[in-house]
């Protein structure tokens, strides 16, 4: 199937609210990194989006499409080329994933087998990913920082989260503030709410001893990078910082994160 006759056939699903086949989910996927902004966005994303909050894909539909994503890699499709059109397919992924395990948060359907899978293909992502461009003309939002973001909160607030899944998400959201390019479409934002969900589950006094932790780790390897880059990882991980201020109602938290946020300032 052609990119423009499956835009075609997903507007008219849209339209008159048709029901999704199998053979359809699985062009898709096969479409679920497209350049052309609309097909992947606006309709690939939206239908999935639409159809899984919606429940109405079967059990055997959505693991159908958990499958495909892990046996055709698509989180991983390309993460060794530096800058490439590869780097939708994996963040379009990301968020599909998300949307999969928050629906299975709800309303079981994912095997504690599947569930294995996914977190470690997301453990070589968010290792990996080094494509962290937000919008690119012409071809809509790649945004894989922030997509990364929703798929690590949706892990954090998944039931099977333990331990070994939350020092995934917090070494995950490390990373894109080590690795920060000079974020311009609030990245920091969207780690800083996949952060913050970690209190919703586990205890603050752990949550400040890890932020502490991830402090330390981003100003360790920002200390060796030009002066340009390090600048542009203390921005980030001040804009972080700044954005879980705002959004944390602790005021033992409140008081750590101004310190912080000062001492960068300076």
């Amino acid at each position: 199937m052609t990119e423009q006759e499956l835009k075609e056939i997903l507007m008219m699903t849209l339209k008159n609210k048709g029901e999704l086949s199998d053979n359809l989910i699985l062009h898709m996927i096969t479409h679920i990194g497209s350049t052309d902004p609309v097909l992947r966005d606006e309709l690939i994303y939206q239908v999935f989006g639409k159809y899984v909050t919606e429940n109405r894909l079967s059990d055997s539909q959505l693991n159908l499409i958990t499958e495909q994503l892990l046996t055709q890699k698509k989180l991983l499709s390309g993460i060794n080329q530096p800058v490439s059109d590869d780097v939708f397919t994996r963040s379009f992924s990301a968020l599909v994933f998300a949307l999969l395990l928050k629906q299975d948060h709800e309303s079981r359907f994912l095997s504690k087998d599947y569930f294995k899978r996914i977190i470690k293909e997301v453990h070589d992502y968010v290792v990996f990913e080094n494509d962290l461009r937000g919008y690119v003309r012409d071809k809509g939002w790649a945004h894989a920082a922030a997509h990364a973001a929703d798929l690590l909160k949706a892990i954090v607030l998944h039931p099977l989260t333990g331990d070994g899944e939350l020092r995934l998400v917090i070494k995950g959201v490390e990373h894109f503030l080590i690795f920060a390019p000079g974020y311009h479409d609030e990245e920091e934002e969207r780690l800083a709410i996949a952060f913050l969900a970690y209190t919703t589950r586990f205890e603050l006094d752990g949550w400040l001893i890890d932020l502490q932790e991830l402090i330390r780790e981003v100003l360790f390897h920002s200390g060796s990078l030009p002066d340009l880059e390090r600048y542009r990882v203390k921005t980030s991980l001040k804009f972080f910082l700044q954005a879980l201020f705002f959004k944390i109602d602790e005021d033992s938290a409140r008081s750590y994160l101004e310190h912080q946020i000062v001492n960068l300032m300076n």
